[in-house]
């Protein structure tokens, strides 16, 4: 008698299986009085003879989705299950038991998972080897239109069988090959990409084993056939727990192509070969044309044969099928040194033509990677049918920027130009006739502005080649103009200064100048981009710019009235750290503004700080090798800038750390002095945690002197009260007879005159600390 807590009609299976998914505490609600084993045996009972097919097929997920629930490593649970999905699998007569295509899929979905989730492979390799053996028998019947996507559903089991077990089907390859080549229906893509998984996981072992495949390795061994296997029975009548085990399967004979059928897939056993986690995919070795690291004649002839019939036949695969093929299967032009002008079949060239973005996006994807393959005109046809994409309105932004990404990538001359045709210092760059086609427009939305500016730039080559960009290319940045009206961190802000290093990065010997003037166009009139300009000098790759622009920054700023010198100081201090450009005018100036100006008497912390590092940069700068007049040069006006800031700027924080620098400058060498002020540099630990950035220092501890002053505080003393005297006032008045007004005169008068004074005084005592020999005053003392 079945439990009346059990679901038993459909609509109590649907509201059982509802709340069963919902949450942990719907779970433990609908479950209350139902063990584990008994739903696992109800669940079992209903998908064996219920014939509601979406209920059938929901139950099937359920136990899918709830492998580790329903199991708990129960070996006789695992073994229950399985039989009762291999019997529903293996049903000759679908229509006999209720069990449409449909539902047959979903059992072989369901067991895929049950035995990838409770590693049958290695705790019941009988059970896994029958199952193994159960789809290559179902995809063995190509051709049948009627089973067509249950064949379909049984290469995507194997195939995820043969990811989480590479070389688990090696020995079954040359079936699987034969199989793709029968195939004429649209389950051919299915059978591709499997055989495609299985011919990259050998070829990979073939190149870690020295270039001999695993499979041909096993089969050189001779060894003793065992007698016949229980296997040898019909397909329907086998049970998962009598397989024999892969060490009693006869051995084939040896063969010598990888493709070989001698190997049988009944009965099936589990290769010795077999790898237990999953391989990384290949990846393009060598890129530029030369063979890989080699393969031996026989592995690199099969995959030739491979690669041929998934080319030939690529017509019969959807877009996306395509795409998966034929980008898995170009790292093997470079591994199995395969002849690269496979891949120019009429069925892959056509796609630079079709109207797809997916296609187009292959073929480019395929120029790209292998360059050799198409000529010269074949690549600027798809630069051209790129250009039309990127710059239609009509298509979808993003992939208007894909085709960007494209185009950028196609503009690196050293892997497209054709082999024939050597690039030379006077040959156009591969873009340049479509330069007209980038100038951005003010209405492109900013990541098109980037993309269209950045394939700008590619359009032109460096010095000495005549094709050099025209300084009216600045022209090209009004699109960005928008860039006054945000901050220093916002995107289009960004955006300007990534195009513009992108500029004097490549072009500096022809864009120096007017990017110079631009900068300083942007400096003189908003301030706030400063720390991006610095940010900017300090990227660019090594050559004569940064000191150039510095020098000419220099020279505007020492010119600039001294009631504008505050809003540059981050500019001086990084113009006064190079060592070659001499900073005394700058200096001077920066006296001559604090004297005329109310810098000081009215600066805030930040200003403080900000003069408080330049004068740390310089002092830090004062011995250089080859000027050695520099510090006493320095001295003066450094001296003069930090007894200024010492004695006469706002915040007390700044005043104290300028009278610290100002002693440190007048008691220490230059020696000592470097020592005490340098920086050290972020360990990998900060920069990992993000403690510390990597572009900002912090000074070196100090070490404390011993102790020789004590500080104490006085004990405070009340004063004696005062005796009152109230035979003055008229008899009968108190405060309520004394005028308001007269009290708030009297008080005003008070906090104005001279007498008043608001403070607390809180007595302290100095002492000198005796220490006698072991603790001497020492004869400088560092804070």
């Amino acid at each position: 008698m079945s439990d009346p807590s059990l679901p038993g009609t459909t609509l109590e299976w649907y509201s059982f299986l509802s709340a069963f998914k919902l949450s942990p505490e719907s779970r433990m609600g609908v479950m209350r009085g139902i063990s584990e084993v008994s739903l696992l045996e109800h669940v079992s009972k209903t998908i064996r003879s219920e014939r509601d097919e979406v209920l059938r097929i929901n139950l099937l997920v359920l136990l899918q989705e709830n492998v580790r629930y329903f199991i708990h490593d129960d070996i006789n649970r695992l073994e229950k299950i399985c039989s009762l999905l291999n019997n529903m699998l293996v049903s000759a007569d679908s229509s006999a038991g209720h069990i449409t295509y449909t539902t047959r899929g979903q059992v072989m979905a369901t067991l895929t998972i049950i035995l990838i989730e409770c590693t049958v492979i290695k705790t019941q390799p009988r059970i896994f080897e029958t199952f193994i053996e159960v789809l290559l028998d179902i995809i063995s019947k190509v051709n049948s239109s009627v089973d067509r996507n249950l064949r379909g559903m049984a290469c995507h089991s194997l195939l995820e069988m043969e990811d989480m077990h590479p070389l688990l089907l090696s020995g079954c390859l040359g079936h699987i090959y034969h199989w793709t080549q029968q195939e004429n229906t649209h389950v051919f893509q299915d059978y591709a990409i499997l055989l495609e998984a299985v011919l990259m996981h050998v070829v990979q072992a073939a190149l870690e084993d020295g270039g001999v495949s695993p499979s041909l390795s096993q089969q050189s061994s001779p060894q003793v056939s065992p007698p016949p296997s229980p296997l040898a029975v019909p397909l329907n009548q086998r049970s998962l727990t009598r397989i024999s085990s892969a060490a009693s399967m006869p051995t084939p004979a040896p063969s010598s192509s990888i493709l070989s059928t001698d190997t049988p897939i009944s009965p099936f056993s589990i290769p010795a070969s077999i790898r237990y986690t999953p391989m990384p995919h290949p990846t393009m070795i060598n890129a530029n044309g030369a063979a890989g690291p080699g393969v031996s004649e026989s592995v690199a002839r099969d995959t030739l044969k491979v690669v041929s019939v998934l080319v030939d036949l690529a017509h019969l695969m959807n877009p996306y099928g395509l795409l998966h093929t034929v980008a898995h299967a170009l790292p093997y032009v470079r591994i199995a040194a395969l002849n690269s002008t496979i891949f120019k079949h009429p069925n892959l060239f056509r796609m630079a033509y079709s109207n797809n973005f997916l296609m187009l996006h292959l073929a480019v994807y395929i120029a790209r990677t292998l360059p050799e393959v198409y000529s010269t005109q074949d690549l600027h046809m798809l630069v051209s049918r790129l250009v039309h994409y990127a710059n239609d309105a009509t298509v979808s932004l993003d992939r208007r920027l894909l085709a960007y990404s494209w185009i950028h990538a196609m503009g690196d001359a050293n892997t497209l130009i054709h082999a024939d045709q050597p690039a030379s210092p006077s040959q156009a760059p591969f873009l340049h006739p479509y330069y007209k086609e980038f100038y951005p427009t003010v209405f492109d939305p900013l990541s098109l502005k980037a993309a269209k500016l950045h394939a700008l730039l590619l359009c032109f080559a460096p010095s000495p080649s005549p094709f050099t960009p025209p300084p009216q290319i600045m022209a090209a940045l009004i699109s960005l103009d928008e860039f006054r009206f945000h901050g220093p961190t916002d995107p289009p802000v960004l955006t300007l200064f990534g195009v513009l290093r992108h500029m004097l990065a490549s072009f500096h010997e022809s864009l120096t100048d007017p990017v110079y003037k631009f900068l300083l166009s942007v400096t003189m009139q908003h301030p706030k981009f400063i720390s991006n300009v610095i940010h900017l000098i300090d990227s660019l790759p090594p050559s004569p710019v940064p000191l150039l622009f510095l020098s000419s920054f220099q020279q505007v700023l020492v010119g600039l009235p001294p009631a504008r010198i505050v809003a540059y100081l981050p500019l001086i201090e990084r113009i006064v750290s190079e060592q070659t450009l001499d900073p005394q005018a700058m200096l001077e100036r920066l006296l001559l503004a604090i004297r005329s100006t109310s810098l000081c008497t009215e600066g805030d912390w930040p200003i403080g700080n900000s003069l408080l590092a330049v004068c740390r940069t310089v002092m830090l700068q004062v011995r250089v090798p080859n000027d050695p007049g520099r510090s006493a040069r320095l001295f003066q006006p450094v001296s003069l800038l930090l007894d200024l800031i010492s004695r006469f700027h706002a915040d007390v924080d700044v005043r104290d750390r300028a009278h610290f620098y100002h002693l440190l400058l007048s008691h220490l060498p230059p020696s000592r002095l470097e020592s005490v002020l340098a920086s050290r540099t972020p360990t990998t630990g900060d920069e990992s945690l993000g403690l510390v950035s990597a572009e900002v220092s912090r000074p070196e501890p100090l070490r404390m002197a011993p102790r020789f002053l004590e500080l104490t505080r006085m004990p405070h003393t009340a004063p004696p009260p005062q005796p009152t005297d109230d035979a003055g006032a008229p008899p009968g008045s108190d405060a309520t007879t004394i005028d308001p007004a007269t009290i708030l005169h009297e008080y005003v008068t008070f906090i104005h005159s001279t007498h008043y004074n608001p403070s607390i005084d809180i007595p302290f005592l100095l002492k000198y600390k005796d220490g006698g020999a072991t603790s001497p005053v020492p004869a400088k003392v560092y804070a």
